[in-house]
């Protein structure tokens, strides 16, 4: 097993994330990768290990993907909620297949964060990454109004007998550790090219875990967004 860790978005929030992975994971090979108009949101001193990518194009609203599984999509598609953010919501998968794209074929399990995230260095990693090794992904996330408060050193697996809550075609997104071999770049490129990749935790279960009969883990805690 060797690991990459894979940090991509745009950097504008005084992200610490680069400092508080290297201090989680000793050792770790990371990588970092922005838009080619954003480079001078990062560090000059990452920029050995920084990949860039022009901001893709799509022709279709993410939201209007058929045949999404988790039980809240449909809501979230009648009402338009957050219809607009939602719009931008396949980007992050973009940037992951072309940052993993570039990085060296040795690495087999990847990590995938967001320059704007924190985490819980409270949180023993060494379960999961096995888990995500051997298994499938495993996906993190924090919830305002269930799952363990952020910063108490707690996480808790999500069941799989909801399809309203955060497993059922629903891969958390926060953080994400997967083998290399679950994402398959041909299968994003054509979703989106038939329309079908959908935004945000939805699009990452279609890409890497619906194909493989949901191999994934979804789990509450350890990782948060910075708003």
């Amino acid at each position: 097993m060797q690991i990459a860790i894979c940090i991509t978005g745009v950097n504008d929030k005084q992200s610490n994330i680069v400092s508080q992975l290297q201090q989680q994971l000793p050792g770790s090979n990371i990588y970092f990768h922005t838009f080619t108009n954003k480079t001078n949101l990062i560090p000059r001193h990452l920029h050995d290990n920084l990949f860039t990518m022009h901001y893709p194009k799509w022709h279709y609203h993410p939201m209007e993907a058929p045949n999404v599984k988790h039980g809240k999509f449909q809501k979230y598609k009648d009402k338009k909620l957050q219809w607009d953010s939602l719009y931008y919501g396949i980007v992050p998968i973009i940037s992951h297949s072309d940052c993993l794209k570039k990085i060296p074929p040795r690495f087999d399990l990847i990590i995938r964060v967001d320059w704007n995230t924190q985490i819980d260095r409270q949180v023993d990693l060494n379960h999961w990454i096995r888990k995500a090794y051997e298994k499938g992904p495993v996906g993190f996330m924090c919830r305002d109004n269930r799952g363990p408060e952020f910063g108490k050193g707690k996480v808790e697996e999500i069941a799989n007998d909801n399809p309203e809550d955060d497993w059922f075609g629903f891969l958390p997104s926060t953080f994400i550790i997967h083998h290399r071999k679950h994402f398959d770049h041909s299968l994003v490129r054509k979703m989106m090219r038939e329309g079908r990749l959908a935004p945000a935790q939805w699009g990452w279960y279609q890409i890497l875990s619906q194909p493989y009969n949901d191999i994934h883990s979804s789990v509450h805690g350890f990782a948060q967004e910075i708003k």
